[in-house]
């Protein structure tokens, strides 16, 4: 086992001076007071702990993905050898029958990744909006907002290119979930790469983390909200945002087959590198969403209040990993993750949720302040699909999460 404790390292990532401007501005447009103009401009950087220092630092965590035959393997380790052994098939990993380390057998020593031209990560943040007040007690608004993650770190393997890749051709897999089946031509043929056996070994070395000067992350969204104030202490409150987010992730050339990634906005899956690495040349659709609240006092410290929330769905994106036997010659250097959908082509089910609440108050001399409330949570009751399985196989359209039913709640707070 390597040694546990290591000496204090310091200076490993160097960053700084970063400067983070913020500017804003407000105009009065028509001098009463009801109609005000406003734009900013800023720029966050990204917050850090210690998780960008601990891949270089002597210390930490260590894994890799090997491949498992279970079988005697060949003097390559990339396929099943002539030779059959009582140890076959039988559901056990032994030795013989795991294949070669991608880090060419350093798997317990540090990461070979070094910190190369890598900057910090920063989002440059536009908006531009307008807010009328119509007439005392109804203000009206709009905003249009302009996002641009930049800096976003990336891996380079240095000693693989483009060209250690073998290309052939797959049909597309039968697929069973009908609407996947829909955006997806079962008579398309698919090229898939197949990393040159030879660089199995140098897959894993040569590791430069920098920050990518073309990959982006960009976001529009436009919002139109309202509020009021009714008689007798009523309030509402309601807007709808049509929002889009696209990830540039083309300049890795370290996989033709574009493997997914997880994009900064969601989480969803986006291609690195590959065919659709660029989201701005397919049909990317804005999402829109609706929120609508409101609160009304009644008589005796009693209040009643309703939310409505209507979302999009997630967006699909289904992957699917070629069986070893569909490789040329069955020899499979490594398992590949396809994506097969066009980016924004797939989205799941949209959800629609009510809340409501009543809530009693009562004072007491002194300061003393009793709250009593009851809420009902998805009111009726609704069981919209959340995310499903998007992972080519068996369960494929399979339902992961959905909303959660109707629940009550009953609070009581005290104040004094």
């Amino acid at each position: 086992m390597p040694a546990r404790f290591f000496p204090a390292q310091h200076g490993l990532i160097k960053w700084g001076p970063d400067y983070a401007p913020r500017l804003s501005a407000v105009y009065d447009l028509f001098g009463d007071g009801k109609t005000a103009l406003k734009t900013s401009f800023s720029k966050y950087h990204r917050q850090y702990d210690a998780d960008p220092f601990l891949v270089y630092a002597d210390a930490g965590l260590r894994q890799e993905n090997r491949n498992w035959f279970d079988c005697a393997l060949n003097a390559a380790g990339t396929a099943c050898s002539p030779v059959v052994l009582p140890t076959n098939n039988d559901g056990i990993a032994q030795d013989s029958e795991i294949g070669p380390s991608p880090s060419g057998g350093n798997f317990a020593n540090r990461s070979g990744a070094l910190p190369g031209d890598l900057r910090r990560q920063y989002n440059l943040e536009y908006t531009a909006g307008v807010q009328h007040q119509v007439r005392p007690g109804l203000a009206v608004g709009a905003l249009f907002i302009k996002r641009a993650i930049r800096n976003i770190q990336m891996t380079d393997r240095t000693f693989i290119t483009l060209s250690d890749y073998i290309p052939f051709q797959v049909r597309m897999p039968a697929i069973s979930d009908p609407a996947v089946a829909a955006v997806l031509n079962p008579n398309e043929t698919i090229t898939v790469y197949n990393l040159n056996p030879a660089k199995s070994t140098v897959f894993g070395q040569g590791l430069i983390d920098r920050s990518s000067q073309q990959n982006r992350s960009l976001y529009t969204g436009f919002e139109a909200s309202f509020s009021a104030r009714l008689a007798r202490n009523g309030t509402v409150f309601g807007s709808w945002t049509a929002e889009r987010n696209v990830s540039v992730f083309c300049e890795s050339d370290d996989n033709p087959n574009g493997p997914p990634v997880a994009d900064l906005y969601q989480g969803r899956n986006v291609s690195e590198g590959g065919r659709f690495c660029d989201q701005r040349q397919f049909h990317m659709p804005f999402l829109h969403e609706f929120k609508l609240a409101g609160n009304y006092s009644l008589r005796y410290g009693i209040d009643v209040g309703a939310v409505l929330q209507s979302y999009p769905g997630l967006e699909r994106v289904i992957t699917w990993q070629p069986a070893a036997n569909l490789y040329p010659n069955g020899q499979r250097t490594q398992a590949q993750t396809i994506i097969l959908n066009e980016p924004g082509s797939l989205y799941g089910e949209r959800w629609n949720q009510l809340d409501m609440n009543i809530k009693k108050t009562m004072h007491y001399g002194h300061g003393k302040v009793h709250t009593f409330q009851f809420d009902v949570f998805n009111v009726f009751n609704r069981n919209a699909i959340r995310t499903m399985t998007d992972t080519v196989g068996t369960s494929l359209g399979q339902v992961t999460a959905i909303l959660p039913g109707r629940f009550p709640r009953l609070a009581y707070q005290f104040k004094w």
